[in-house]
């Protein structure tokens, strides 16, 4: 969530105002281990379970909040000040990865890519126009071989994906389980 969860909470917002014709009655938080590259490096070992730990407290927290009736509007003036600035001219972002030569060609982030935005050429990745950010690609391989290439760089900054998610998860979630080829 960037420390925030206002984009997340804001998109989910919309989607069910689109198809349902209403807006979300609550919106809360988790924090999780951080894992956006541009922002935070993952936390490892006691830090990263203390980290999760907090969060399933949280979770039963939420619960007895929503058990009870309670609700926590999404903030607007939050989305004022961070939604807009994220989303102008992220579906863009692929331009800015690499591959280092540690990339096996494997096509594991290509399946996990949401938005079906990665091909393989080549036996390499190459992203289009319409990256999202989510940065599935960067942390499903363990070699370590994607690279985002945004202020200061990602090489170094290590990898986080929560214990209870698996790269089949994430593939079947994207409704992928094969490698898309081009050229």
């Amino acid at each position: 969530m960037g420390g925030v969860g206002i984009s997340a909470l804001h998109q989910l917002n919309g989607i069910i105002r689109e198809r349902r014709g209403r807006e979300l009655d609550a919106a809360f938080t988790v924090l999780m281990p951080g894992n956006f590259p541009l922002l935070s490096r993952p936390p490892k070992g006691r830090r990263r379970g203390e980290i999760l730990m907090t969060a399933d407290e949280r979770l039963g927290e939420i619960a007895e909040a929503i058990g009870g009736g309670h609700t926590a509007p999404i903030s607007r003036l939050m989305k004022a000040l961070t939604y807009g600035m994220f989303t102008r001219g992220v579906q863009a972002s692929g331009k800015r990865f690499s591959v280092l030569g540690a990339c096996t060609g494997c096509g594991t982030c290509a399946n996990v890519c949401p938005a079906g935005n990665i091909d393989i050429v080549d036996d390499r990745p190459v992203w289009a126009r319409q990256c999202e950010l989510c940065c599935a690609c960067f942390h499903s391989r363990p070699a370590e071989a994607i690279q985002l290439n945004v202020l200061l760089g990602t090489e170094g900054r290590g990898r986080y994906r929560h214990p209870d998610v698996t790269v089949a998860d994430m593939e079947r979630q994207a409704g992928r389980n094969r490698t898309r080829r081009a050229g």
